[in-house]
């Protein structure tokens, strides 16, 4: 099964990196992103390469899902990626409303829901008890905040791309473990190798971004994978908030922050921790390698929690004691130039 895993892993990455060089050169299903007051780019970079790694991942992973698990039955997660893989395509390109956005947001998160809330993945069931009635909008928003997050998030060049492949990779690891979750964990595993193959092109300076194309293909693939892990594999929870603990936290605060002070939190903005450590002057490689060590050492937490090595309220502790000092650390960069600029004027 080994020599499975890691051939579907190089494939993966062979066909992502094949895919996103001909793009390039044909520029087929990429758009020109041109930069605004709000953006972290100076020049115009085309975007809507994340097509690349959801085409090798949706080809690999049905040709060695035919091959190695043929009665695995249906492949519940492939459907809303797709849905989001198309909505942001089409996004990139034209230009959609947020309520077209929305919606199908909705539509997919509800999808998933409907599928693991029964605890089955042979069949989506809307026979649900009362308890199940009232967390099914729950499990929807989460799902929701979880795809549009790594859209919020997808701001800087190889900030969302190396966070999804950590992520998935080490999901990919957790789901391993399990037979029944073999299908789920390889899925994981060949999106993480796929976009890895991305990032050589994502990374600063930027020559593709992935677009909106790739990031609500990320945040829907990762949400449904946590989903299905916690519902119809029984992963704790805990874990998988202290595993995406970097973008939940940056998102979620500064939308959070945005509400309290009555700003217009729909739309674009510049004050996510990662744009503000941008402002002050740190590096975009200083902060993407930041981010990834961060994400490296709550993978590592997580796992820990998965494993039963570490009680899951002391994982999210420490997870939330890393977060939280290294906002203030921004905080402290910010007040200090302020300081300086008010002294040189």
């Amino acid at each position: 099964m080994s020599i499975v895993w890691l051939m579907a892993a190089i494939a993966a990455f062979a066909l992502s990196y094949i895919l996103i060089r001909l793009m390039l050169i044909s520029g087929v299903g990429l758009a020109r992103d041109i930069p605004n007051n709000r953006s972290m780019h100076q020049r115009v970079v085309l975007r809507g390469g994340g097509l690349a790694f959801v085409i090798a991942t949706v080809c690999v992973f049905s040709l060695v899902r035919y091959l190695a698990f043929p009665e695995s039955g249906w492949v519940w997660y492939i459907l809303p990626v797709i849905m989001m893989t198309t909505l942001g395509a089409l996004d990139d390109q034209r230009g959609l409303g947020i309520l077209t956005r929305l919606v199908v947001q909705v539509a997919a998160a509800a999808l998933v829901s409907l599928i693991v809330i029964n605890g089955s993945d042979s069949e989506m069931s809307v026979n649900l008890s009362i308890r199940q009635l009232l967390f099914l909008p729950i499990l929807v928003i989460g799902i929701v905040w979880v795809i549009n997050l790594y859209n919020f998030m997808d701001g800087m060049d190889g900030l969302a791309a190396s966070q999804g492949v950590i992520v998935l990779a080490t999901m990919a690891l957790w789901l391993g473990g399990q037979s029944d979750s073999y299908p789920l964990a390889l899925f994981c595993l060949i999106l993480a190798a796929a976009t890895a193959a991305f990032l050589p092109f994502n990374w600063y300076p930027a020559r593709v971004f992935m677009g909106d194309t790739g990031s609500l293909t990320l945040g829907v693939a990762i949400a449904a994978a946590s989903a299905g892990s916690i519902f119809l594999y029984q992963l704790p929870t805990t874990a998988f908030l202290i595993l995406m603990g970097v973008f939940l936290f940056d998102a979620t605060a500064t939308l959070g922050r945005r509400i309290f002070t009555r700003q217009t939190w729909w739309q674009s903005h510049r004050s996510h921790f990662y744009q503000r450590a941008e402002a002050i002057g740190i590096s975009q490689r200083h902060i993407v390698g930041t981010v990834v060590i961060m994400d490296l050492i709550l993978a590592i937490l997580a796992s820990l929690v998965v494993y039963d090595m570490l009680l899951a309220q002391y994982g999210v502790i420490i997870a939330l004691a890393v977060l939280i000092a290294v906002s203030l650390l921004v905080r402290h960069f910010e007040d200090r130039a302020a300081s300086t600029n008010r002294r040189s004027e």
